[in-house]
């Protein structure tokens, strides 16, 4: 194995925590998260859908990135 962790190793939840956490930092505000186990859920609202879409759009491609 050249990287990551082995199915079913105890570290991997607590690694998985670390790394996920830091999604809700990195969206633009006036977009909400949702997370729940290894679910994240990115939402948002606006008048105008192109609005919700381009905030969105800006959301994904930090998480992405």
């Amino acid at each position: 194995m050249r990287q990551g962790l082995p199915q079913g190793s105890v570290l991997s939840p607590l690694l998985f925590l670390f790394y996920i956490n830091e999604v809700e930092s990195v969206v633009p505000e006036g977009v909400n998260t949702l997370m729940y186990a290894d679910d994240v859920t990115l939402f948002t609202q606006h008048r105008e859908k192109a609005n919700a879409l381009e905030l969105l759009q800006k959301a994904v491609d930090r998480v992405a990135d």
